[in-house]
């Protein structure tokens, strides 16, 4: 459990990947799997049965997502699950102020507590496919659009990929092998040559990219979470490859965060991002 869990007390969290949904509020923890066919009316359906459960329901809801979201209400695009497209919670939910967000900035807002004022941080989650969100001088840098930070569409020119989300995600690494990715997961702890093969790549292109932003950003901190990380060699292929390609200086100023095995990070964030836009 997060030591910031307080925050559940009043606000509920979402946190929504490209295989499994998790729900908090209170003491309360629902669990369940998603996958490519999961869409905007299922989901509408699981968080309204969730909060018609709950004795009291919650003053707000943060819904993170894993896609682009317009003005904190509309899911603008997602690759990951694209039957949430266009998905509104406000008018989904009726009665329960509900905000909106990329599940990256979610966990870029949960992994910086704490960050020196002015600080530079990124967070990368490499989940199904590879978000990131970065904090300079204190603020979330948000760009033109609000939405900055979509690492996993890095391309990567003379590879046998168009972007970095197609060599480090894990959704894309399990389609390589034709497996879901518990399967590739099990594969790869067996010692199939095959799947440990496309693990290490993974973990190497996603090391490569931590690298870059390490180079470029100059950053206090560095968070990297999500469930790839838990795939037998990912991260050793990771921690090599960054290692390898950030310059001495700038690596021995970066605090690097594992964060993958703390369960409710995007939740929180969520919770914690809907809790300032509605109070």
């Amino acid at each position: 459990m997060n030591d910031d869990a307080s925050i559940f007390d009043t606000i509920a969290g979402v946190d929504l990947g490209g295989t499994k949904l998790l729900i908090r509020y209170r003491d309360r923890w629902l669990r369940r799997d998603t996958g490519m066919g999961f869409g905007a009316a299922e989901l509408s359906d699981v968080l309204q049965r969730f909060l018609d459960e709950q004795g009291q329901a919650p003053a707000a809801i943060g819904i993170a997502v894993p896609g682009l979201v317009a003005d904190g209400t509309t899911v603008a695009a997602c690759d990951v699950l694209p039957g949430l497209v266009g998905w509104r919670p406000n008018l989904a939910l009726g009665g329960i102020a509900c905000v909106l967000v990329n599940d990256a900035k979610a966990a870029l807002r949960a992994s910086t507590m704490g960050l020196p004022q002015g600080g530079v941080a990124v967070t990368v989650m490499a989940g199904s496919a590879i978000g990131c969100g970065i904090v300079v001088d204190g603020l979330p840098l948000r760009g033109a659009s609000g939405w900055a930070g979509e690492l996993g569409y890095w391309p990567l020119p003379g590879t046998a990929a168009e972007r970095l989300d197609q060599l480090a995600g894990g959704s894309f690494l399990a389609a390589r092998l034709g497996c879901d990715g518990r399967t590739l997961a099990a594969r790869a702890a067996a010692g199939d040559p095959a799947a440990c093969t496309i693990v290490a790549d993974g973990g190497r292109a996603l090391g490569n990219a931590l690298a870059g932003l390490v180079n470029l950003l100059n950053p206090h901190r560095l968070s990297v979470g999500g469930g790839a990380l838990r795939l037998d060699g990912y991260w050793r292929a990771a921690e090599q490859a960054l290692e390898a390609g950030a310059l001495p200086p700038l690596r021995a100023a970066c605090e690097l965060r594992l964060v993958h095995d703390i369960e409710d990070l995007v939740a929180l964030g969520a919770a914690q991002m809907a809790a300032t836009v509605t109070f």
